[in-house]
């Protein structure tokens, strides 16, 4: 049996489960590593074999946090799975607030490259860094800012982040795409856009799970696009 080259990564809300055209295998991430007695609501926990577009492809549904009271290395052991399996180029998707006041809720980003706001649980020689390739037929290209959380940011906060040139900002991802980078792994990564920071409002974790799951059939019909031109390659 050859090996899953491509991976795929669900982020909060999102729906990728209709990308796969042939579903293989179903393997709940609790029967490779521990995990943590609860999860956060959107993530399934679940890595699903199966093939799109001529390639074999594991789609990850769902993802671990820092915020969760893990490690890096804890958080990363989806990446280092995949990698186990054969896989080469991870797409990861997902929900975040947008730090520029033309973004609006729905709308995707494709992420060029990332900064690391300080924490002392995981520590880099340098905060910022970049991926790619950069996936096309998006909204908005830009920077991904990390926070640790779990929390939304205050007006003081998302000030310093578009002062530094943040597109947008999240609590996911950033360890996942570094880890790749160590291993060799190409990385390409698109957010969902559930919220504008630059506007007031009262923002729930209920809202963002529902504006990413709308967006989820724009994004499947990107990212086929995007599988068809890494299956040409």
């Amino acid at each position: 049996m050859s090996a899953y080259t491509v991976g795929i990564v669900a982020g909060s809300g999102i729906d990728l489960a209709p990308l796969l055209t042939e579903r293989h295998e179903a393997i709940s991430f609790r029967s490779i590593f521990p995990m943590p007695s609860q999860v956060v609501e959107g993530h399934g926990g679940m890595f699903v074999k199966g093939s799109c577009r001529m390639l074999r492809v594991v789609v990850q549904m769902g993802r671990l946090h820092v915020y969760e009271g893990l490690s890096y290395s804890s958080v990363v052991r989806t990446v280092d799975t995949m990698a186990s399996w054969g896989v080469k180029t991870i797409i990861f998707t997902n929900a975040v607030g947008g730090l520029r006041p033309e973004m609006k809720p729905g709308d995707l980003a494709a992420i060029d490259s990332f900064q690391v706001c300080p924490f002392t649980g995981w520590k880099l020689r340098n905060d910022t860094f970049r991926t790619g390739p950069v996936v096309g037929g998006c909204d908005h290209t830009g920077k991904y800012m990390w926070v640790s959380g779990p929390n939304y940011e205050t007006r003081a906060e998302i000030g310093a982040l578009q002062a530094m040139g943040g597109a947008v900002v999240g609590m996911s991802t950033a360890p996942e795409v570094y880890r790749c980078r160590t291993l060799g792994i190409r990385s390409s990564v698109v957010s969902c856009i559930t919220n504008n920071c630059t506007r007031a409002q009262v923002l729930t974790h209920e809202q963002v799970l529902k504006t990413a799951g709308a967006a989820s059939a724009r994004l499947c019909g990107l990212l086929r696009a995007y599988l068809t031109t890494i299956a040409s390659r």
